[in-house]
């Protein structure tokens, strides 16, 4: 059920239209003039506005255009006894939802209000949906400590008002995709689409018609580029895409117009395409995969998108924000200890940022609910090969492994000290050859409490 307000300066009508409407479970309120409905609009916002086309001090198409014009435009339904095509179409072109003559049935009336309100409620969903977008990828939220991350942000800075077509290469799972969406939420257009596409295995028949639209079998249908128009195209592994569809591409790109196949007028679309790849288009060009003008009318947009290994100076924060989330999304409290981070370091990451979320991810489901995870947690799947016998989940285990060693050794050393010097702090680290500050950073990542009556524990 929704809230409606009646517009209609006869009272009875009003009234019985208000009834109609609060007998299906509506919460209805009347008045009688533009200006009355403007300003209860104001104070609290309807969904949907049911106006009378003819008022005293004004008329119903005013009224229509003043309530569009509003950040929170409900939605119109123009009624009138005064029937004619002509002020149909003038209240639908200045933006009414829909137009309903008198006599009404009462089942009429009950379909079109509920018609009016789905769409309104529609619309408020893509309006938080969009805010939820342009929240989780915005630029701020690109962790960019390392040098190459921050060319690729400034970069990104420069070219996203632009608008141009994006070429985006870089390894598998090193965060293409996340980075067009950055892109898109950042651009001049956040609240349009973001559609990714996926072409492997497809035919080119079927390809250009979700992209460009068909008219096949008599039914014409618009294509995305058309439909979403002011969004983003988003297009993995160019190299999968057939050469006809990257003529078509190209010549989209350097055109901004399509002809559409529902009235076969050509236009100009302001949508635009992002294509990625896991190869370089070198060797996709070299290779004849992929079309020199297609890749041209792009390169202005090209982008780099560096792996992990590039970004060493990134993975605590990355792996800080990725328990994060996953704790989040499971409902727990999970941290992450400094000796994880150090074996997080030494395994190799073939699946890049993808592979990092996964392990991470599946060492938060494994620590209980306010627990610490200490690095014995990761396991990596052995999906690439090495260069020796020592698998990724071998090479994390044989880490902690050594991480232990060295903290028993620790731990025994620091006590005998504490023991001999009956626990004076400073005259242990002598003994020790350390610094009192990091004799005391050391006791408390290994919990080591010393209490001349009981020793150290």
């Amino acid at each position: 059920m929704g809230t409606v307000l009646v517009v209609e300066d006869q009272k009875a009508m009003r009234s019985t239209m208000a009834a109609m409407l609060r007998g299906a479970g509506h919460e209805v309120s009347e008045c009688a003039s533009s200006a009355e409905a403007l300003a209860l609009h104001a104070r609290t916002p309807f969904e949907l506005v049911l106006t009378d086309l003819r008022l005293d001090g004004g008329d119903g198409l005013g009224l229509l255009r003043r309530l569009r014009a509003m950040s929170q435009a409900p939605e119109v339904i123009v009624v009138t006894a005064y029937s004619t095509i002509e002020s149909a179409v003038e209240a639908m072109r200045t933006g009414a939802f829909d137009y309903l003559p008198k006599p009404f049935s009462p089942s009429e009336l009950a379909v079109r209000v509920e018609r009016a309100l789905e769409t309104s409620r529609l619309r408020r969903d893509v309006v938080a949906l969009a805010a939820e977008f342009r929240d989780r990828y915005r630029f701020e939220n690109i962790v960019a400590k390392s040098q190459p991350m921050r060319e690729l942000l400034g970069r990104l800075v420069r070219l996203t008002p632009l608008r141009h077509a994006v070429f985006l290469s870089g390894p598998t799972g090193s965060g293409k995709e996340f980075i067009a969406k950055a892109v898109h939420a950042s651009g001049t257009k956040p609240g349009r689409p973001f559609v990714s596409v996926s072409v492997a295995g497809r035919s080119e028949q079927s390809i250009d018609a979700e992209l460009f639209g068909s008219s096949a079998e008599g039914v014409a249908r618009r294509g995305l580029f058309e439909e979403i128009e002011g969004g983003t195209v988003f297009i993995d592994e160019v190299a999968d895409l057939p050469l006809g569809t990257q003529v078509k591409l190209a010549r989209f790109i350097e055109t901004s117009q399509l002809r559409s196949p529902v009235d076969g007028v050509t236009r100009a679309v302001d949508t635009r395409l992002m294509l990625a790849t896991v190869e370089s288009p070198e060797e996709l060009l070299g290779d004849k995969r992929l079309r020199s003008d297609l890749y041209y009318a792009c390169a202005g947009g090209r982008v780099h998108v560096p792996g992990l290994a590039e970004r060493e100076l990134d993975l605590p924060d990355l792996s800080h924000l990725f328990v994060a989330e996953a704790a989040r999304r499971l409902g727990k409290r999970v941290a992450l200890h400094e000796r994880a981070l150090d074996v997080l370091q030494r395994m190799v990451f073939r699946g890049n940022v993808r592979e990092l979320v996964s392990v991470v991810s599946r060492a938060v489901e494994e620590v209980p609910d306010g627990g610490m995870i200490f690095g014995d947690e990761f396991v990596q799947e052995r999906a690439y090969p090495t260069s020796s016998s020592t698998t990724p989940v071998a090479r994390a285990t044989s880490v902690l492994a050594l991480d232990r060693a060295v903290d028993d050794a620790e731990q025994i050393a620091i006590t005998a000290a504490l023991r001999e010097v009956d626990g004076n702090r400073e005259r242990a680290a002598d003994l020790l050859g350390i610094s009192a500050t990091t004799l005391w950073r050391k006791m408390t990542r290994l919990n080591i409490v010393y209490d001349s009556r009981s020793r150290a524990s």
